[in-house]
């Protein structure tokens, strides 16, 4: 490891990995690093939600789920696929972030 890097969860959109690498798209830059997917997962705080095999998203920073579709958009406009496996964590996961936020995502 030659570096610490600290993050400012809520600028984080996504986190996913390409190419063997994880990548944490914020706001307005990425980040690249070279721990597991699951690693970062079990650092990162419930409002990240694992929606693939691939990538975890911030429940805050969602902006529409179409599960019929299987589709997901972020604020930044990124768009991401659902796995069939994780729809209903997805659903109860937001269900849970609406509950404890003044959020105005409805489901």
């Amino acid at each position: 490891m030659n570096k610490i890097k600290k993050i400012d969860l809520f600028e984080i959109y996504s986190v996913n990995v390409e190419n063997g690498l994880v990548t944490f798209n914020l706001k307005e830059s990425k980040i690249i690093s070279t721990e597991t997917l699951n690693s970062v997962s079990n650092k990162l705080p419930d409002l990240f939600i694992k929606i693939n095999r691939n990538v975890l998203v911030n429940g805050f920073k969602i902006n529409e789920v179409d599960f019929k579709k299987r589709m997901m958009l972020l604020d930044n406009m990124e768009k991401y696929s659902v796995s069939i496996r994780r729809i209903s964590t997805l659903k109860s996961q937001l269900n849970g972030l609406i509950n404890h936020s003044q959020s105005n995502f409805i489901p």
